[in-house]
């Protein structure tokens, strides 16, 4: 009898969501994702402007990346660093750079020819990590429903 994995064939660069650390970490996994990632327009006039500050000096240097659920954010936070922390020589990004081409070869070019040499330091916060916890030493729980008349 034949099994359904041996008719459908999944890429595991797919994902409805991408936990940034492990996902950078995991080389497999990562040159998946990078195979397989196609940026929006959106995505890629927010890469492009992150990168300009490589060849820009004066460009920003800083910036905030936010959006609804799902709109693609960490996908783009994995390809920024992978990006930064690569050549463009590098086997594992070769994907990303050939799906950029057949999007806007202009831009691919440029970002490849910036990227040749060298690597940036990318740091990563493992946010899943983090427990917060609630504290009644500031305020005490539970207050009041109504104010005290004085």
């Amino acid at each position: 009898m034949t099994k359904i994995s041996d008719v459908v064939k999944l890429k595991s660069g797919y994902a409805n969501f991408v936990e940034l650390k492990s996902a950078f970490e995991a080389t497999q996994e990562n040159a998946d994702r990078m195979a397989m990632y196609r940026p929006t327009k959106a995505h890629r006039v927010a890469f492009e402007r992150i990168c300009r500050g490589l060849y820009q000096p004066n460009d920003k240097k800083f910036y905030l990346l936010s959006g609804s659920y799902g709109t693609g954010k960490s996908h783009l936070c994995l390809m920024t660093a992978n990006v930064l922390s690569r050549s463009s020589g590098t086997p594992e990004i070769a994907g990303f750079y050939e799906n950029y081409v057949s999007l806007d070869s202009e831009k691919a070019k440029l970002l490849k020819n910036i990227r040749k040499d060298g690597q940036y330091l990318v740091a990563i916060c493992n946010y899943h990590s983090l427990k917060i916890r609630a504290t009644n030493t500031s305020v005490p729980l539970p207050l009041p429903l109504t104010a005290k008349k004085p």
